[in-house]
């Protein structure tokens, strides 16, 4: 039987969540000012509470879960403009999610991994922002730095990708809707 346990201080749990929520829910109003604070603090403070059993089912459960209420709970707090979503749309929504974290978090992440787990969740998590540029502008970079955040926590939190991906994928097709 697995027990999981949470290292370092697991009254901080709240505070990561509370600065990840408000980083991604000021995603319409925001200024690099406003984000970017909110986003480190989060991700500084999340990449403490590394979950120690990370082949326990449940670990991985629980950190997907989180990963996948705090991006549906920004979805029902900020109602996006609602597309006219395709089944080939959705399918590339998909497709792009898993094929991001499998090069930002198993590969980028993954290449800097030996340099700490901080290193390793802010790189990936700054390239994440900085790749959407193209396609969005830079208006979005500190969500996506936020979001890039979140998915790094739970790559170090499981020890895998696929976490993550969950969590990205569940974020693309909500925000399709």
């Amino acid at each position: 039987m697995s027990v999981v346990v949470l290292t370092a201080r697991r009254d901080r749990l709240p505070i990561v969540l509370a600065l990840a929520l408000a980083a991604l829910a000021m995603r319409g109003v925001a200024t690099w000012s406003f984000l970017v604070p909110l986003a480190g603090a989060a991700g500084v403070l999340g990449v403490q509470h590394r979950i120690a059993t990370v082949t326990d089912r449940w670990t991985w459960a629980l950190v997907t879960g989180a990963g996948v209420t705090a991006v549906s709970l920004v979805r029902l707090a900020l109602p996006g403009v609602p597309l006219h979503a395709t089944v080939l749309g959705l399918m590339a929504s998909v497709a792009a999610a898993i094929g991001e974290e499998i090069v930002f978090r198993r590969g980028l992440y993954g290449a800097f991994e030996h340099r700490g787990a901080v290193v390793a969740v802010v790189v990936s998590a700054a390239v994440f922002g900085l790749v959407h540029v193209p396609m969005y502008g830079w208006a979005v970079v500190p969500v996506d730095v936020g979001a890039g955040l979140l998915f790094g926590w739970q790559r170090w939190a499981t020890g895998g990708w696929t976490s993550g991906a969950v969590t990205h994928v569940t974020a693309n097709l909500l925000g399709a809707f």
